[in-house]
């Protein structure tokens, strides 16, 4: 029986006759035949093999005898003792599948010698040639580089002839040994390629042995895997498909997944150290005389797998974070040179001075039961454009990103019912229970309508008294409806709303509207609320405080009588104001047996004193926007109550019917704006006086019946104020 160079059969005589196919070690043959490094041509010698002179070198070369005892060992070895032909045509070849110099047929051999000596570069040789070279190259690496110092000197050498190689044979198979033969040169080399940066994305694309290698590298030397390299690798391998999760914003999910690496999976990344002896790739011989090289101990497939799935989800996650601002630039273009888009990014990457302000905000929260104080997100996300970004991304998905992003929450918060907020609204930010998105439900738009009724009273001239604020906030407390996960956003809610020192947020839409909101709440609770408040100072309310206090009290149903009433139990101090006449901002004052005094009205003085006050206009200007107010009746028996009848000696005189849906006083009013283009303020309240109705209310009536009417206001400004003339028509 013939020796068989690959393989050895040993029979078990215990056993029934059977065979164990048993490889023999590379290193074994290697030393049966001795160091074949002897037998290197360098890349810069030139030898002459027969006919033909080879100036490259880079292959094996014998003769005298040796090749006798070296063809089993190295099957690109050239042996100048063994014969050529005559045919020395590269192009074609009768080579074997794993061809061998040694048992190539003479014509081979001489194409071989021949496509050596001609540079190796022409794009039309016989590939078998190109992988018969291949083998010598591939021993020099992984047997001879790895065990002796002067043959790691070829490396540079063989590294760029197989560049070149891959250039000129554009065989993919070939492209991808060729690339993993590179990489393994480097890693016998022992070239800390960690240290470096990595290639550029998508530029290894072919086999990403070389991120393999210098993350198997960091691992042998105790460190962490380099987060960039990570990055390339998961761009560059198909296995991965980074690629085709990360379009049109590279440079934030590069920075995305930096945070993830020294954030979310910094622990399990250190975990992976534990596979510091286990190579996290190994080179796959071609040559059938050199076996697969192992790895000195542990397992490469452990190893790999390992940070290949971090690396995954690493991946992964930071697709995810970036994956809104990606789709958004992507649509809109022009936003990829603006800032603000970055508010759709993870906080890490939202601006430095922007993210400084926030850590501010979030150490000044310690429990999850304390408030900021009201700032502007103007202020706050500075120099970000807010206008722009509220108008762009929506106050609901901006507030949806700082709880998701931060676990904060602010109020006002258009999720909850509120109105969406501006850029210099004031808003009040707290933390999220237990640092996640709350499970109770958030407040019901009842309730947050109750506080804008409550915060409007407090801003109109009570804010700032702590005996005040305390009144307001056990009043939400003592709600049978609210739930105690609610309790903060509410109170939260009504220190931004009654904030004095920034642009309140306005009501979305009018009182009509905002009674409807309040849904099956006990409108006369909510009224006693209101007055409970208001003297919760101690002292008599301002006018501003009392006029507001009079219009909601109104709105909400409750009877002049009973307010009358309330005020009177509450405070002793009216009396005060009885040097204005018989009246209180329209309120009637008790006298003797408390009968109400109606026929003595002075009603010039009436309109004296709610000039005086102009400021009350100002504030229900600010809190009652909009159309369709409808306020319950009551108010205009109260006005009926206070106000002389009108004869044809009266002050308006006689008055054609009014175009507006109107009555009584309101249509007397109406006619009387209509005789001209323009008028002062203080004109149109002697006006209204005249007819005892306040101001603001009486313009924002009549409004509401040009709207109904004509779908536009009659009157605007606010001083002048400017008439529709074109109204008093009809509708063109």
């Amino acid at each position: 029986m013939s020796f068989d160079r690959f393989h050895t059969f040993d029979p078990e005589p215990e056993a029934r006759e059977s065979y164990r196919i048993r490889p023999d070690e590379p290193a074994q043959r290697a030393d049966r035949a001795g160091n074949l490094t002897h037998f290197w041509v360098p890349a810069d010698m030139e030898v002459r093999v027969h006919r033909y002179s080879l100036c490259d070198g880079l292959f094996y070369l014998c003769g005298g005898g040796d090749g006798s005892r070296l063809h089993g060992i190295e099957p690109s070895l050239v042996d100048e003792d063994l014969p050529i032909g005559d045919d020395d045509d590269y192009r074609k070849s009768s080579l074997d599948y794993n061809p061998t110099y040694a048992g190539a047929r003479p014509d081979d051999r001489a194409a071989y010698l021949h496509w050596l000596a001609r540079g190796r570069r022409d794009p039309k040789a016989n590939m078998g040639f190109l992988y018969l070279f291949y083998y010598g190259l591939e021993r020099r690496v992984a047997i001879e580089a790895r065990r002796w110092d002067d043959a790691k000197t070829s490396l540079p050498a063989i590294r760029e002839e197989l560049s070149e190689l891959a250039h000129v044979y554009r065989n993919a198979r070939f492209v991808k040994r060729a690339k993993s033969l590179i990489a393994y040169c480097h890693l016998v080399e022992g070239t800390r390629l960690y240290a470096g940066a990595p290639p550029e994305a998508g530029a290894s694309t072919d086999f990403p042995d070389i991120h393999r290698i210098a993350l198997s590298q960091a691992l042998q030397d105790g460190q962490v895997p380099p987060a960039r390299w990570m990055l390339s690798w998961f761009l560059s391998d198909p296995r991965l498909g980074g690629q085709d999760l990360v379009r049109g914003a590279y440079a934030e999910f590069a920075q995305a997944f930096e945070v993830q690496a020294s954030g979310p999976f910094a622990v399990r990344l250190g975990a992976v150290k534990q596979f510091s002896d286990a190579p996290l790739w190994r080179y796959q011989g071609l040559s059938s005389a050199l076996l697969r090289l192992q790895p000195p101990s542990g397992s490469a497939s452990e190893g790999e797998g390992a940070l290949f799935t971090l690396v995954s989800e690493m991946g992964r996650a930071a697709a995810r974070e970036v994956n809104t601002y990606a789709r958004y630039v992507a649509n809109n273009p022009h936003a990829k040179t603006k800032d603000w888009p970055r508010l759709l990014l993870p906080y890490a990457l939202w601006p430095e001075g922007v993210r400084q302000r926030m850590e501010a905000l979030i150490a000044a929260l310690p429990t999850n039961q304390d408030l900021s104080d009201a700032q502007s997100l103007a202020t706050l996300l500075a120099p970000i454009d807010v206008n722009a970004a509220l108008e762009a991304l929506s106050a609901k998905n901006l507030s949806a990103h700082f709880a998701n992003t931060l676990q904060l929450g602010f109020e006002p918060d258009v999720r909850t019912g509120s109105p969406a907020p501006k850029a210099d609204t004031p808003l009040v930010f707290f933390r999220l229970n237990g640092g996640t998105t709350p499970a109770a439900p958030v407040p019901n738009v009842g309730q947050v309508t109750r506080v804008g009724f409550i915060a409007d009273l407090l801003r109109a001239g009570l804010a700032g008294n702590d005996d005040v604020f305390s009144v307001a906030d056990s009043a939400i407390l003592d709600w049978p409806d609210l739930e105690p996960g609610n309790y903060l956003r509410l109170k939260a809610l009504l220190v931004a709303l009654s904030a004095p020192t920034l642009a309140p947020a306005k009501p979305a839409g009018s009182m009509k509207r905002r009674l409807e909101k309040l849904g099956d709440t006990d409108r006369t609770v909510l009224a006693r609320t209101l007055v409970d408040v208001a003297y919760a100072g101690g002292a008599m309310p301002s006018r501003e405080v009392m006029a507001l206090l009079e219009h909601y009290c109104d709105a909400l149903g409750m009877l002049k009588q009973e307010l009358f009433k309330l005020l009177t139990e509450r405070s002793a101090c009216v009396s005060k104001v009885s040097e204005f006449g018989t009246t209180y901002v329209g309120m009637p004052i008790l006298q003797g047996n408390t009968q109400v005094a109606t026929s003595s009205l002075d009603m010039r003085r009436v309109a004296q004193l709610r000039e005086e006050t102009a400021t009350v206009g100002r504030v229900l200007g600010e809190i009652f926007e909009g159309t369709g107010e409808d306020v319950p009746a009551s108010r205009e028996h109260q006005i009926r109550d206070l106000t002389p009848p009108m004869t044809g000696d009266s002050f308006l005189g006689e008055l054609p019917d009014c175009p507006l849906p109107l009555e009584g006083a309101y249509a007397s009013l109406c006619m009387r704006l209509l005789e001209r283009p323009q008028w002062t303020r203080a004109e149109v309240a002697e006006a209204c006086a005249q007819v005892g109705l306040l101001v603001d209310g009486a313009l924002e009536r009549i409004n509401e019946a040009a709207f109904d009417a004509f779908d536009e206001p009659l009157i605007e400004g606010e001083d002048p104020l400017e008439v529709n003339l074109g109204l008093a028509q009809g509708p063109a």
